[in-house]
């Protein structure tokens, strides 16, 4: 089993939200503006999967 992973870029204004533990994986961020692209992996740094709507 393997969580998916998620990178996005914005155009806006972005911060990375801190309350979460490294246990809980990659550190999250919000978008207040548009995303511009979303990418996809299966677990961390592996293949490109469709993102979910």
């Amino acid at each position: 089993m393997g969580a998916r992973d998620r990178t996005c870029h914005c155009l806006g204004v972005e911060w990375t939200l801190y309350d979460r533990r490294p246990a809980d994986g990659p550190r999250q961020s919000l978008c207040v503006g548009v995303v511009l692209s979303r990418t996809c992996y299966r677990i961390t740094d592996g293949p490109v999967i469709e993102c979910p709507r």
